[in-house]
C-alpha cells in the first residue's frame, strides 16, 4: 500500500511539473484553494467533481502538448472557458486536468467581405462582442441572453441560441471552419480550412462534415483552439414589440405564425413566473398567476435596410399577432411599465451580465432542463411539466413553472428550458428534491420527443435511452477511437 500510494504521490508530482513546464508556473496550480474553484459551476444542483491539477495554455501548441501529456500519464482532461455552465458540463467527474482556456482570446482576424470572425476558443461573449463594436460597427456578431464571461464556441458547439437564430438556426450554426486537438494529440482542422488557407466556410470539401465531431460532444472529442463566426451587416432599422398572450397555447401558436412569414430576426419567451423572477421578485411567490396577467410574453425583433422595408415587416408581424389574438407592444413603451429589476430593459442591448443572485437571495443556485422539440409541441409539454411541478409540491410552496424558449431556422426548430431556483437556506433534502424534480421535467420532456441539449451526464443518458441504438453504438466506437485513453471529459456523455 505504501508502495502504491508513493508511485500515485510521483506520478502527480511528475505531472505537475510537465504543466509548469508548458504554460508555467503562474499558469497551472494544485493548490487546494484554487482546485475547489474548479470543482463545479457554483449555479446548478448537480454534484461536484474534484480537480487533481488546473493548468491555462496560452497557445494550440501547449494544449497540444498538454494533451499528449494526458495521454502518456493517462490522465483525464477538462476543457473549460468561463465556469459559468449552468449544465455542470465542465466539471472534472474523474479529476485530472481543468484546461482553463480564458487566456486563449485573441481576435486574429475579422474578414468583412467574406464576413466572418477567426478567434481564439477562450473568447467571450463581452470581448468579441466589444471588439466588433469599437473596431467594425457595420457588423454584427450573433450573441445570446447569457453572461457576458460565457464563451462563444462553446455555446456554439453545445447548440445554442442566439439574437439570430430565428433568421438562421441554433448556434452550431454560425460556426465555419475550426482548428482542434484530438484526444491523441494530433492537430485538425475542418470545413475550408481543412483543403485551403480559408476560414470562410464550415462544409468545405473534402470535409464531409467533420465539424459535426465537436459539435455536441461536450468537450470529450477533443479541444477546439480556434473558430471562425458568421458575421452579418448591422441593418440600419430595428424594431422590438413584446407580445402578451394570455395562454401558452395562444403564445407559442402566434410565435409560428410569426416565425412562418420568415422576415423576424429573434423571437424568444418568458412565462409568467420567470419573467416575474427577472423583475425581482423573489421566491416563494405569494401567489400565483394573476387575473389579466399575460402566461406568456414573447419578445420579437426585426431589423431593415430601409425605412420601408421596416414598415412593411411591421404591418405583417402587426396582422399575425392579430389574427391570432394576442397583444403587441413597442419594446419602449413596455418597459416603461415595468420594475427597476426586470433584466428585459437590457435585452436589447446583448449581451448582459446576468445575476448570480438569481432568486433574490444570496447564495441561491438555479439549474434548467432544456430540449429541441418541434415547436408544434410546446405548449403541449409546458401543460405536462406543469403537472410535474405539482407533484412535487412546487406549486404549492410557490415555486411555479418557470419557462423560457426561443424558435430558430424560421420555426423549423426551437428549445424550450424549464427552471428550478434553489435558495440559499436549502438543506441536503431540499436540493435532493431539486434534482428529483430536474430529473422527472427531464424523463417528461424526452417522452414526449424532445431531445434535451446542453446536458449533464444523467439527462445525456436519457437521449442515449430513447435513441437509434445503431446510431449510438457508433458514437461510442468514434470515441473509443479518437480516444483510446478515455482522456476527454470522461464520464460527461455518460459514455
Amino acid at each position: 500500500m505504501v508502495i502504491s500510494m508513493e508511485k500515485a504521490q510521483g506520478t502527480t508530482s511528475r505531472v505537475y511539473e510537465q504543466l509548469v513546464s508548458i504554460v508555467g508556473s503562474r499558469n497551472a496550480s494544485m493548490s487546494e484553494d484554487v482546485l475547489f474553484t474548479y470543482s463545479e459551476d457554483f449555479m446548478t444542483f448537480e454534484l461536484p467533481g474534484k480537480a487533481d491539477y488546473v493548468a491555462m495554455p496560452k497557445s494550440a501548441e501547449e494544449v497540444q502538448a498538454i494533451i499528449r501529456l494526458a495521454n502518456r500519464e493517462k490522465v483525464p482532461v477538462t476543457p473549460m472557458v468561463a465556469n459559468s455552465s449552468i449544465g455542470s458540463i465542465a466539471t472534472p467527474r474523474e479529476g485530472g486536468i481543468v484546461l482553463d482556456m480564458r487566456r486563449m482570446n485573441r481576435v486574429i482576424e475579422i474578414n468583412e467581405e467574406d464576413q466572418y470572425a477567426l478567434v481564439e476558443a477562450g473568447i467571450t461573449y463581452a470581448e468579441i462582442v466589444g471588439y466588433m463594436n469599437k473596431h467594425h460597427p457595420d457588423l454584427r456578431i450573433p450573441v445570446t441572453y447569457a453572461p457576458c464571461t460565457s464563451g462563444w464556441i462553446a455555446a456554439c458547439i453545445m447548440y445554442g441560441m442566439t439574437d439570430l437564430s430565428m433568421a438562421y438556426g441554433d448556434g452550431s450554426y454560425f460556426l465555419n471552419a475550426l482548428e482542434a486537438v484530438l484526444p491523441t494529440g494530433e492537430m485538425i482542422r475542418t470545413g475550408s480550412a481543412m483543403s485551403s488557407p480559408h476560414w470562410n466556410h464550415h462544409a468545405g470539401l473534402p470535409d464531409n462534415g467533420l465539424i459535426g465531431l465537436f459539435i455536441g460532444w461536450n468537450g470529450t472529442s477533443g479541444v477546439i483552439t480556434k473558430a471562425s463566426l458568421k458575421l452579418f451587416p448591422k441593418r440600419p432599422f430595428r424594431r422590438d414589440y413584446i407580445m402578451d398572450a394570455d395562454t401558452v397555447e395562444r403564445g407559442f401558436k402566434v410565435q409560428r405564425m410569426i416565425a412562418h412569414k420568415g422576415i423576424v430576426d429573434d423571437v424568444a419567451s418568458n412565462n409568467w413566473a420567470w419573467g416575474r423572477v427577472e423583475a425581482g421578485e423573489k421566491i416563494p411567490f405569494s401567489e400565483g398567476i394573476k387575473p389579466g396577467e399575460a402566461e406568456l410574453s414573447s419578445w420579437v425583433s426585426f431589423t431593415a435596410n430601409t425605412e420601408k422595408e421596416l414598415d412593411a415587416k411591421d404591418e405583417i408581424v402587426q396582422k399575425a399577432t392579430a389574427d391570432g389574438g394576442a397583444k403587441l407592444t413597442r419594446f419602449e413603451d413596455a418597459v416603461s411599465t415595468y420594475t427597476k429589476g426586470d433584466q428585459i430593459h437590457y435585452f436589447k442591448y446583448l449581451p448582459v451580465q446576468l445575476s448570480n443572485d438569481i432568486t433574490g437571495g444570496r447564495g441561491g443556485r438555479a439549474q434548467w432542463v432544456g430540449g429541441y422539440c418541434p415547436p408544434s409541441k410546446n405548449a403541449e409539454i409546458y401543460r405536462a411539466v406543469e403537472q410535474v411541478m405539482e407533484r412535487h409540491g412546487y406549486n404549492k410552496a410557490g415555486h411555479w413553472i418557470q419557462s423560457y424558449n426561443r424558435l430558430m431556422d424560421h420555426g423549423h426548430e426551437g428549445i424550450v428550458r424549464y427552471n428550478v431556483f434553489g435558495q440559499p437556506h436549502d438543506t441536503p433534502k431540499d436540493i435532493e428534491g431539486h434534482r428529483a424534480c430536474l430529473r422527472d421535467i427531464g424523463a417528461t420532456m424526452r417522452a414526449h420527443g424532445t431531445v434535451l441539449y446542453k446536458a449533464p451526464a444523467y439527462f445525456s443518458r436519457l437521449n442515449w435511452l430513447g435513441s437509434d441504438p445503431v446510431a449510438v453504438n457508433l458514437l461510442k466506437n468514434i470515441k473509443k477511437m479518437i480516444d483510446p485513453n478515455r482522456i476527454m471529459n470522461p464520464g460527461n456523455l455518460d459514455f
